[in-house]
């Protein structure tokens, strides 16, 4: 299961709050402009005040 995958590897990060999102299949998926591509990787500390959890999702 994705999700208990996924919150196994939130949790050895230090991160126990419980996934309370729906994982579901996605739709047909648009990439969007290259400005916004690998956004993190671009702007380690974000401009909105949201960072990554440095948890990668294989």
């Amino acid at each position: 299961n994705t999700k208990i995958s996924y919150q196994h590897q939130l949790t050895q990060a230090g991160i126990t709050a419980p996934i309370t999102t729906e994982i579901t299949h996605a739709p047909v998926f648009y990439y969007a402009e290259e400005k916004h591509q690998q956004y993190l990787a671009k702007n380690p500390h974000g401009y909105c005040g949201l960072g990554g959890l440095n948890v990668r999702f294989n």
